[in-house]
């Protein structure tokens, strides 16, 4: 188990500094490294995307639209990962998750523009 928690902490390493470096770190500052941020940031935009629903399925149409609509809004601020570095810095499986989450989130202000 310890030599398996010593690999762990050798590609964190090795992932860190293959990552490249951004320009915006600066602005950025340590409170995105700070655990949990991601975090909380994912979970509120999760209580939103449920909110929304729930209000749209109990007939609150234009409430549950607007947390849907800025739930669909984050989902395309996934390609903003390319203003950070460019597509030939991130792997296949992170360009892919990428893309999907932008598919996604478009799919999402469909519906919710036809409605």
């Amino acid at each position: 188990m310890i030599k398996s928690l010593r690999n762990l902490k050798t590609s964190e390493i090795e992932l860190r500094q293959a990552l490249p470096v951004l320009e915006c770190e600066w602005l950025v500052g340590r409170l995105l490294a700070k655990q949990g941020v991601a975090t909380a940031k994912w979970l509120g935009m999760t209580v939103i995307g449920v909110g929304g629903y729930i209000l749209l399925r109990r007939g609150y149409r234009l409430a549950g639209a607007g947390l849907m609509i800025a739930y669909g809004c984050y989902g395309l601020d996934a390609l903003a990962h390319y203003a950070l570095a460019p597509i030939s810095a991130h792997s296949l499986p992170m360009n892919l998750t990428i893309w999907l989450e932008a598919a996604t989130a478009l799919a999402l202000l469909a519906v919710v523009a036809r409605q």
